[in-house]
């Protein structure tokens, strides 16, 4: 802060750049887009799921998102096997379907579906870990080996920069693989049953 002659001074953010001002300004922002797309996601869900209920009910079903947000840590070991679980579920199954991952491409033109279909199996896919283990058991496990197998064989071959997902599903690649996923979904739900 600079001062006058008189003692007056001319304040911190009259010595900001305007670069400055602005970046606090976006930092602000960001902080706040963040926050409000918490929010909407949340009132989104619950939209969807309770979409026969009061607004008094609704209110409160928000509360409690608010609150299962901030527990977010105190989630158990079989919640988190159950979300692992469902989540290679579904990226199996989108590998099993054309249209599912063309339909997605039209939704999210920004991303790229194909590098996508391979970068979700690598987040989910952690067989190391115990939450892994909870939520597949040995032969399921065994099972998804054998596609991890093929997805990788398929990666390490496929130039580094895929082609749009309208001209992989073209591909004997895409074919490769989505055979391998359909395999793999249906042994799941085999074993799944078996063990029921």
């Amino acid at each position: 802060m600079t001062y006058n002659p008189d003692g007056t001074g001319t304040g911190f953010i009259k010595e900001m750049t305007l670069t400055r001002s602005w970046i606090l300004i976006g930092s602000i922002l960001l902080s706040f887009s963040s926050f409000v797309l918490f929010l909407y996601h949340t009132v989104k869900t619950l939209m969807r799921t309770n979409s026969n209920k009061t607004e008094s009910q609704l209110n409160t079903g928000f509360s409690q998102a608010v609150d299962r947000h901030i527990k977010m840590t105190e989630v158990d070991d079989n919640e988190i096997a159950r979300r692992i679980r469902q989540r290679l579920i579904d990226v199996l199954d989108l590998w099993t379907s054309m249209d599912d991952q063309l339909e997605y491409q039209e939704k999210a033109a920004i991303a790229h579906i194909s590098h996508e279909l391979f970068n979700q199996w690598d987040d989910w896919y952690r067989p190391e870990t115990v939450h892994f283990k909870l939520a597949f058991d040995e032969n399921e496990r065994e099972i998804l080996v054998d596609f991890d197998k093929v997805l990788n064989h398929i990666s390490d071959k496929t130039p580094p920069v895929l082609p749009n997902i309208t001209e992989f599903v073209k591909t004997n690649d895409w074919l490769v693989v989505n055979q391998a996923a359909i395999n793999t979904l249906k042994s799941i739900k085999n074993t799944a049953a078996n063990s029921s």
